[in-house]
């Protein structure tokens, strides 16, 4: 189960700052394109590319921040569900 990712079009930007009803942050909206583009991911290889310093840092911020956005699979391996995108595509 793999998803593409959301690439910006030219003039296009990344600013939550443009949609002001965004219940998300600039850092949590691009936490959120990174779930989508490692999907299917592990805490590990996320805290590696948020400069966390373990996967336990992590699920705490998974869990309080973005806890709407992603599932975890049998193996516990991340995935972004529609929510995840549906932001991602408006936002983008």
């Amino acid at each position: 189960m793999e998803s593409d990712p959301v690439e910006l079009s030219e003039g296009q930007s990344n600013n939550s700052d443009s949609w002001p009803d965004c219940p998300l942050d600039q850092e949590e909206l691009d936490r959120l394109q990174d779930i989508i583009e490692l999907a299917p991911t592990s805490n590990n290889e996320l805290a590696d590319q948020w400069g966390y310093e373990s996967g336990s840092d992590v699920y705490q911020y998974l869990s309080t921040k973005l806890d709407e956005y992603y599932t975890r699979n049998a193996e516990k391996f991340i995935f972004p569900i529609e929510p995840c995108r549906e932001i991602i595509k408006e936002m983008f």
